[in-house]
């Protein structure tokens, strides 16, 4: 009898060492408890990741989380008309920010954003497209960066004609705390 209750205490250890039996789980509960082990760090990665790739972000910088414009301070546009651009988006800048002392007003690109016009499938023109950005100081507090817009369509083999209600339009102006700018110029 000894024997017999020797070879169950054996027995009973065995069961007790041997590896758990794991519960069998579908892998909908399997997929359902890694995703919410994961999804606070995903939430937080897939946010920044779709701010940067969506297309109302795009050219643009966050700080903090405010999203600005890009800073320009280099005029690459050397044709005719630019001293007019400039001249006709400063004008309108300094009604609206008198007090604002202006750093810099350029046209940051070489030649007109082009985009085909079509009828059909026939091209009969093209809408051109040109940006004006002022940067301007608001006293100790802050900048200011302001977009204007110059648009003109020019039909095929004709000359470009201005679109008036496209023609030197404040297209957005973002106001900039000092912390912000020092951080956007780095």
């Amino acid at each position: 009898m000894s024997v017999a209750l020797l070879a169950g205490l054996s027995a009973q250890a065995q069961k007790t060492n041997a590896a758990p039996v794991k519960e069998k789980k579908n892998v909908g509960t399997v997929l359902s408890n890694i995703w919410k082990k994961t999804r606070d760090g995903v939430a937080g990665t897939a946010t920044d990741l779709a701010d940067k790739l969506t297309r109302s972000h795009r050219g643009e910088h966050k700080v903090g989380g405010t999203y600005y414009m890009s800073l320009y301070d280099t005029n690459l546009y050397k044709e005719a008309d630019g001293i007019e651009i400039r001249q006709l988006s400063m004008d309108s800048f300094v009604k609206t920010y008198p007090k604002a002392e202006v750093l810099s007003c350029v046209i940051p690109q070489q030649q007109w954003l082009s985009e085909p016009v079509k009828k059909g499938e026939q091209i009969v023109g093209y809408l051109q497209t040109l940006y004006c950005y002022i940067i301007a100081r608001d006293g100790t507090d802050g900048y200011i960066n302001s977009k204007f817009g110059f648009q003109r369509y020019k039909a095929v083999g004709l000359q470009p004609q201005v679109i008036s209600d496209h023609w030197g339009e404040l297209l957005r102006t973002d106001i900039i705390p000092r912390a912000d700018y020092e951080e956007l110029i780095k």
